[in-house]
């Protein structure tokens, strides 16, 4: 019995190779192959989605950072525009045509405190010497300009 049955399966065999079917790989790395061939359409997707979800993520950021700088532009021009209109308001006072310091310290100290703009003003001569700083009080001693420099082009083009 044992005979007949291997020369059953000889014949199996005979007959697989000769529709040119041979066993050369074992079953372990077909199934490997095949498991491999499920995975890999998977995995090429995963990653795929990986990758646009990063680039829009970083498209997405640099849209924010713009947003982002175009406001605290928006937010420093008007901070400033409303500095130079406070220094205009400020230049405009009677108490500067009078030659009146104290009255022109006192009214520019409530303009900074009704505006918020800005931490003090301060009022210079051309030689450099501060006349009013609303940091301090009015009379006490005040040092000169920090940066003559900038105080000449200051005077030479009233800018």
């Amino acid at each position: 019995m044992v005979a007949h049955d291997r020369d059953k399966l000889l014949k199996r065999r005979k007959s697989v190779r000769a529709y040119g079917f041979t066993s050369r790989w074992r079953i372990g790395t077909v199934l490997l192959l095949l498991i491999l061939a499920c995975l890999l359409p998977g995995i090429l997707g995963v990653a795929v989605l990986f990758a646009r979800e990063y680039l829009n993520g970083r498209a997405q950021l640099e849209r924010d950072m713009i947003a982002t700088a175009r406001a605290m532009i928006q937010s420093v021009d008007t901070q400033l525009f409303r500095a130079r209109t406070t220094g205009q308001v400020l230049s405009t006072s009677k108490a500067l045509s009078r030659n009146d310091l104290e009255g022109f310290h006192r009214r520019a100290r409530e303009v900074i405190a009704t505006t918020q703009v800005g931490m003090n003003f301060v009022l210079t001569n051309e030689s450099g010497q501060q006349l009013v700083n609303t940091l301090r009080e009015f009379g006490e001693p005040l040092p000169r300009h920090g940066n003559p420099e900038i105080l000449r082009r200051v005077f030479a083009t009233g800018l």
